[in-house]
């Protein structure tokens, strides 16, 4: 588990000067997958994440577990 750590998103501090911390691991990734997508299918679900899941017409499942359901 992630107890007792803190994630530091990489590309903020590096690209922005920002340290952005998350106490757990699915939260950075989360985090990485909305503002920093890197292929289709982050960018896919970064897009529905940054609109509230509207639009979306499929599982939940996806909606909080993140595109790699």
């Amino acid at each position: 588990m992630d107890t007792n750590k803190e994630f530091v998103c990489e590309i903020c501090k590096e690209k922005y000067n920002k340290i952005i911390k998350f106490d757990y691991s699915r939260d950075l990734d989360k985090h990485e997958w909305t503002y920093h997508p890197c292929n289709n299918t982050e960018r896919a679900w970064s897009k529905h994440a940054r609109e509230g899941f509207i639009n979306w017409k499929g599982s939940s499942y996806y909606e909080s577990y993140g595109p790699y359901y």
